[in-house]
């Protein structure tokens, strides 16, 4: 009922889809420091939840608040499949090549975030100046993982991957901590462009690169004097010249791009203009398109049953 509802969204996920892989932060045992603390667990479904999935022993059944729940059948054979749990870095860099797990459940050892959220560096200005939580997975680096874990199906696959922090820094007007962010962001698309490259072809692969909404209202200093000004480049090594005008989400458009097999629909549905940027479509656009790429305009919903 809420996007906040985050104990029941993850056991939905976990338990009721046919999803073969999810990865993100939110580790019940460490804070945003990837220190030894234990957190809520509302992330990964509830502390017992947790507890019995990490344990990595292919269990498919699973007993939470006196029920009894049994993963879905995601391989297309009738029987359930288990999760196998990745925790470390060391386990995420594995994934990234040989034969993985059909099944994978990533959640790095730190908190809400992998590196934004650390507090090392709160008087941060120039990015990449203070030190990084240890052991935790890039972005990029979990997107090779993904990849490879989801590409084992010879029917293709679909990933949807988030630089979140992004958001998060910009609500905070931390331009230091977004340029980190939305530098891992570009290698993480780098790597999937590398994989396209070299395991398979732009006439069979779809790569989309947009955002969800814009968040801050960045722009050059001379804001309101000017209408949306540029940001002034201030050379190597130095932060551009910036203003944060807003703390929350904005209407200001957002760059969409896209690459390979389907590319053109986008563009035949972008059916309304900015006359400052020209043709654009609305977010919602792009899932429809996806569907209709894939046959399926009416996208089946999964039931909760226990």
């Amino acid at each position: 009922e809420s996007r906040r509802n985050y104990e029941q969204i993850a056991r939905y996920m976990i338990l009721h889809t046919r999803l073969d892989l999810i990865m993100g932060a939110g580790h019940p045992d460490f804070n945003d420091n990837a220190e030894t603390e234990e957190t809520n667990a509302r992330w990964v479904g509830g502390r017992d939840f947790w507890n019995q999935l990490r344990t990595n022993d292919g269990r498919v059944q699973f007993e939470i608040d006196g029920q009894s729940f049994q993963l879905a059948d995601a391989g297309g054979d009738g029987l359930p499949d288990a999760w196998t749990v990745v925790e470390s870095r060391e386990d995420f860099l594995s994934l990234a090549s040989g034969v993985p797990p059909t099944r994978v459940l990533g959640v790095p050892k730190v908190g809400a975030t992998l590196q934004q959220g650390r507090n090392k560096g709160e008087a941060e200005v120039i990015p990449f100046s203070q030190p990084f939580n240890e052991n935790i997975p890039s972005l990029e680096e979990m997107t090779r993982a993904a990849i490879n874990v989801l590409s084992q199906n010879p029917a293709g696959f679909f990933v949807m991957i988030e630089g979140g922090a992004i958001d998060w820094a910009s609500h905070d007007g931390h331009t230091g901590r977004m340029i980190e962010e939305q530098i891992d962001f570009n290698r993480a698309v780098e790597a999937a462009i590398e994989w396209v490259d070299k395991y398979s072809s732009w006439d069979e692969t779809l790569i989309i690169v947009t955002a969800d909404h814009e968040c801050g209202y960045l722009t050059g200093p001379d804001y309101p004097a000017q209408v949306y000004p540029d940001v002034i480049n201030r050379g190597k090594g130095e932060l551009p010249d910036t203003k944060w005008n807003h703390d929350s989400h904005t209407n200001v458009l957002v760059p969409f791009y896209a690459r390979g097999k389907g590319q053109e629909v986008f563009q035949l549905m972008a059916g309304e203009s900015d006359p400052v940027r020209g043709p654009f479509i609305q977010n919602t656009q792009v899932p429809q398109a996806i569907f209709m790429m894939w046959g399926k305009p009416r996208p089946e919903v999964f039931r909760i049953s226990h």
